[in-house]
């Protein structure tokens, strides 16, 4: 299990792990800025992201396009060849999630697709993606209110 570290200037726990599939990643555990140890739920869904650093996420070239032609516009989504909709990324955020059943991850990363800001891959149950806006990463939703990833992942 990764070994997390409270960071009181991130309101979170943090840790760092490398693979050869993800490359160097910042694990994030969120809390509500108290250094509460990260919960059961939380600690699965590290195991996941650990799982996924072994093995690599799936291709999400056809999620990234998707969410490229809501964000930039059909047009311009259609001229982005499979590279420049590819994903580095940097970041496994985990929400706050006291109870829920279901893990969610959001990885966060670089990419043409917003090359300012990045992208954002919401993962739950390491079956279902999608792609959008980093934002979601750092929304800081309340405990186990899921129902923005929710609609993210239905759309």
């Amino acid at each position: 299990m990764a070994n997390l570290v409270w960071s009181s200037d991130e309101d979170a726990w943090i840790s760092h792990i490398e693979s050869e599939k993800l490359g160097e990643l910042q694990i994030r555990v969120l809390t509500d800025g108290e250094q509460s140890p990260p919960t059961d739920s939380q600690l699965r869904c590290v195991s996941v992201v650990e799982r996924l650093a072994k093995t690599g996420l799936p291709l999400l070239t056809d999620h990234a396009r998707k969410y490229a032609a809501t964000y930039l516009g059909d047009t311009e989504s259609d001229e982005m060849d499979d590279d420049e909709l590819g994903i580095e990324f940097y970041a496994a955020v985990i929400p706050q999630l006291r109870s829920t059943t279901d893990t969610y991850i959001i990885f966060v990363g670089s990419s043409d697709i917003d090359w300012e800001h990045g992208v954002a891959v919401i993962c739950k149950n390491a079956l279902q993606f999608a792609v959008a806006h980093s934002d979601f990463a750092y929304s800081g939703c309340e405990w186990d209110d899921t129902s923005q990833l929710e609609q993210l992942l239905d759309g």
